[in-house]
């Protein structure tokens, strides 16, 4: 019981800086297509930045990843954990490519949060009697 964890409490660490990394990646994307009046420092190149260390980060997780666990090098956790996020990743792109194919409906209400269920993003007015 102790072992696992450690083991899912450092897994969970990594994924949690695979998610930083992404996500300044998602925000020098965001802003590439949308700059919003923002200057150059906050729109581009802290998040840029950011992606560029935090990446670093993951792959020194990655290859050490053995000592993280504290098993030995070639143990069959120190690389089934971390794989486990790329196997997760690869279903979810392909399940969002099969919802963007087969079902248009649905996957145009990805990240509207509460509004899914009308595919709007704010309530529709209604006309005053």
């Amino acid at each position: 019981m102790e072992t696992m964890f450690f083991w899912l409490g450092a897994t969970g660490g990594f994924g949690i800086l695979v998610l930083l990394a992404v996500t300044s990646v998602a925000v020098v994307v965001f802003f590439d297509r949308d700059p919003r009046g923002e200057p150059l420092w906050p729109r581009l190149t802290a998040p840029a930045l950011a992606a560029t260390l935090l990446a670093g980060i993951v792959v020194l997780a990655v290859w050490h990843y053995d000592t993280l666990l504290g098993v030995p090098p070639g143990a069959i956790a120190a690389w089934a954990l971390p794989a486990t996020y790329a196997v997760v990743a690869v279903i979810g792109a392909g399940w969002g490519l099969y919802l963007k194919a087969r079902r248009p409906g649905i996957y145009q209400t990805i990240g509207l949060g509460a509004h899914a269920v009308t595919g709007q993003l704010a309530p529709p007015r209604r006309e005053p009697r």
